[in-house]
Order: structure tokens, then sequence, then C-alpha cells
């Protein structure tokens, strides 16, 4: 059998690689090297198409402005839509250079309202490869099962909870037993770092799954069942990546990192720590304030963990207890605390604030910010993207301007354009108050909202 993995481009108003490694297709490429699967891969965010890359991993794309989805025009909407990465010419280029026919074509997808530039990638990849068979997985088909349907029109579709189907597909093409999702989270193989080794930085998935259930969060709808792998084994694992492919830098994909973490992250960071490899680790998923204490605290500096982003979402007592009651305001100030104890200062300890909720008022977001502030945080915006299958998503649906069950309105930029509380001005009004708060500049590159 030979096949094709294919990571498409980004059609979005913005995007910047913040170690968004594609973490089930390079566990796939692990899979296909062991089994003797021949398999080549097109990256349409890879190195060919990146502006700029730093020292620590993350990436700028390359940007092509492109006209406005039919959806979106004469909606009033000031930014620019673009492709990032691999552009229509790129794309036909690179699709000309593949070899002349393959068995299989896997596709990976990301975020909902990315379809656009999947659906204008299969088409041409259809047209091309006519007889082969095609398998789209990710989170747009586990959170959207219908409508990536439409997209992926006669390909074999498999969202999270179906992952095990995959291994029957690839069983019946080779004819002999393919294990690979079908087997415990414990078992899988691990990610095929060197075949990817452009992209600089390690993903690390120590924990599958969430143990807690926010209203605004779709992790409890992607992965039902928390497992977890062994944090030295990981470790170890890590260590020798890194000396083999030479990448200093580790990104942690785990939704709560630190749950559970005398038995998971502190073994983890322990042995990273003892190694003196020099690495640095990358959290760009909010890390739970609740289970940093003074052991937690040492360890992630010892073990040079360098992005902190802390999950607050709200300073508010109430909104925290409705949307799923993960913090309290004295544990996020005893983190604050622990972390500047070792060592860590105000610019380092990201937290995140949630912005745009159904219920929400401008005034709770920026008490927040106030108290973010004051109490030794910088604030990191996240505008609130609604996502199918929440509870809050029906909440928007009520109050939204424009229909959210399309995908492309679920596009966490355009919360303003849908939410008549958060209008443009209100939210430009909230970020130059968070900008103000920075007495330390950002790069240019992380910018305030994500």
């Amino acid at each position: 059998m030979r096949a094709l993995l294919v990571i498409p481009p980004i059609t979005d108003f913005a995007a910047h690689d913040m170690w968004a490694s594609p973490y089930g297709l390079m566990v796939i490429a692990s899979a296909f090297k062991r089994y003797n699967i021949d398999f080549d891969i097109l990256d349409l965010l890879g190195k060919d198409y990146v502006r700029k890359e730093y020292d620590d991993g993350r990436r700028r794309y390359k940007r092509t402005i492109i006209e406005f989805p039919e959806i979106l025009k004469n909606k009033s909407i000031k930014r620019f839509f673009a492709i990032y990465g691999a552009d229509y010419d790129d794309i036909d280029r690179e699709i000309s250079g593949l070899r002349a026919d393959y068995d299989l074509i896997v596709l990976t997808t990301a975020m909902t309202y990315w379809y656009y530039g999947y659906k204008m990638l299969y088409e041409r990849l259809r047209k091309r490869y006519p007889s082969a068979l095609f398998a789209a997985g990710g989170i747009y088909t586990s959170l959207t099962y219908s409508h990536s349907g439409a997209v992926f029109y006669d390909a074999n579709l498999f969202p999270n909870d179906r992952l095990d189907e995959f291994d029957n597909m690839i069983s019946e093409i080779t004819g002999s037993s393919f294990k690979c999702f079908s087997l415990p989270f414990s078992e899988w193989e691990l990610p095929d770092v060197e075949s990817f080794s452009y992209r600089r930085y390690i993903p690390v998935l120590l924990t599958r799954g969430c143990p807690f259930r926010c209203t605004y969060c779709a992790s409890k709808n992607l992965v039902r069942k928390s497992e977890s792998k062994d944090p030295i084994r990981i470790a170890d694992w890590v260590i020798e990546q890194s000396e083999i492919t030479g990448i200093r830098n580790v990104a942690l994909f785990d939704d709560a990192f630190l749950y559970k973490s005398d038995m998971i992250a502190k073994p983890f960071l322990k042995r990273i720590t003892d190694a003196k490899k020099g690495l640095r680790i990358h959290a760009s998923n909010g890390l739970h304030p609740k289970f940093i204490d003074e052991e937690m605290a040492y360890l992630m500096k010892e073990s040079g963990f360098e992005t902190i982003r802390l999950s607050l979402e709200s300073a508010d007592e109430k909104t925290m207890n409705d949307t799923g009651g993960k913090v309290k305001r004295s544990e996020y100030e005893n983190a604050i605390r622990l972390l500047m104890k070792c060592g860590y200062n105000k610019s380092e300890l990201g937290t995140y604030i949630i912005c745009g909720l159904p219920f929400q008022t401008p005034s709770e977001v920026l008490d927040s910010v106030k108290y973010v502030d004051d109490t030794g945080g910088v604030v990191y915006l996240a505008e609130y993207s609604p996502i199918p299958g929440t509870s809050l998503f029906y909440e928007a649906l009520k109050v939204s301007r424009y229909d959210l069950t399309e995908p492309l309105w679920q596009n966490n930029t355009l919360m303003s354009y849908w939410n008549p509380v958060f209008d443009e001005d209100v939210l430009n009004g909230i970020k130059a108050k968070i900008i103000t708060n920075r007495k330390k500049p950002t790069t240019g590159f992380e910018p305030v909202t994500y």
C-alpha cells in the first residue's frame, strides 16, 4: 500500500503556528513505519510556506489574501481573509509533483471554520486521484460530522469516537492486522518527530481527554474517556528525540497537564530536569492554577518551563461557577505567588481571560483584566468561539446576529460581528486596556487575542 498524509493550508483572518503539530497524523506516520507501509507527506503548512521561524519553535505562515467566502460577503467585516501556508498556485504545483498514484490519501483537520481550505484542497486531490481511497479525521470531522461529510464527499470519515475504524480500514487494504488507534492510548505509537523535524518542536500528549466539563469547551465531546501514558517513558522519549533531531522545544498538548500531577506531570518534569538537556517547555493550552503547589512551581522553573498560560477565564465568581468551576480566585492568587517565588516574573505569567460569552458583559471582562493585572499576571484575551455540541453554543445561538451553525461564523475572530454586546468598538476598548497594562511590549508575533 502507498499512502499520502496531508496537512491542509489554513483559511482564516489570522493564523500563526503556536506549536500546533498534526499530532494524529504523526502517530499514523509512526504506525505506518512499524508496519512497513510506504507513505509520503504533503504538508502545506511546512517549511516552504513559513515567513519566519522563532527560536522557541513558533512560526509565521506565508499569507495570501483571497476573496471572502460567499457567506461572509456584505457583512461589513473589517478584516482580510487569507490562505495561510501554501496558496492556490503552490497547491497546484505540489500536487502535480506528487506520485502518479496512491492507494490511500489521509487528510487531517483542525478548526471547524477552516473548512473552506479543506474543501478547496480536497477537490483538487480528488480530481488528481479519482481512484484513490480518501480518509479524513480530526476536530472538524468530530464536531461537525454532517457538514464535513458534505465537504469530504466520497471520503471515509474518522471522528475521534471512531478512530478504531481507521485500523479496520488499513487492515482490509493491506490484508494483515493493523493496530494503532484500536489500542489503549497508553500503547499508541509516539509521533514521528523525525519525518516532521522541520517543525522545530516535539509534541507531547501525556493525557488524552479532560476531567473537567467547562460549558464553552469541546474537550469532553472530542474525547469521552480520560487516559494517560507513562510519564517516565514519555520523558525518556522526549530526551531521545531531542538528541536525534537537535530540537530543544517541547510543546505540551494536554488539556489538563497538571491534573493528577503526582502521577503524571511531576514525574515527567523531574525526569526532564534530571536529564539537564536544556529543553524549553511550552504550554499554550491553559494550565489549571489549582494544581500548582510549591513543588510544581519549582519543577516548572527547573525543567525549563518557558510558556505559561494559566486558565482563569474570568475573575467573576458566578461566571467561574456557571462555566465549570475549575478554578477559584484564591487558587489563582496562590499559583501566581508560588510561581513568582520560584523566579518567574509578571510578563511570563500569561493568563487567559475569555471574552464574549453569551451572558457576559464588557464590565465583567474589564474587571477580570484589572484583577489579573493587580494579582501579578498578564492577560491574554481569548475571544469566545461558539463550538457545536457545547452547552453554551445553544445560548450563543439565541443572541447571535447570524447563524452559528455555519462553521465560518464559529471563528473567534468574528465574535464581535455576531455578538450584539461585544461589538468592535467595545472589543477594541478592552484590547486597548490590556495593551496599556502590559508594561513590556509583546513580540508582535503573539497577538492579544487568539
